[in-house]
């Protein structure tokens, strides 16, 4: 199973990777995250204070913040509200 994320911005990602960490590792299948696009929607990485996706080689770290592992910066996101 294949959880693409495209061109979604940071909250759609973080709880992607939440969900992921949730499924229990004797599954039969293996979860795996596809990672597109992420220079192409600035609301995947302007708008937090910290990258919500950390890559470690191939794998994907789970953020271990409180709630979805992620902290909105909302001056940065001022500029996009219409």
């Amino acid at each position: 199973m294949t959880f693409h994320v495209g061109l979604s911005g940071a909250g759609c990602r973080a709880a992607t990777l939440q969900f992921v960490a949730s499924l229990p590792s004797h599954i039969t299948f293996t979860p795996t995250y596809e990672y597109y696009y992420v220079e192409k929607n600035p609301l995947a990485y302007e708008i937090t204070n910290e990258p919500v996706e950390v890559f470690k080689g191939d794998d994907v770290e789970i953020p271990n913040r409180p709630g979805l592992g992620f902290e909105l910066n909302e001056e940065r996101l001022r500029k996009y509200i219409a």
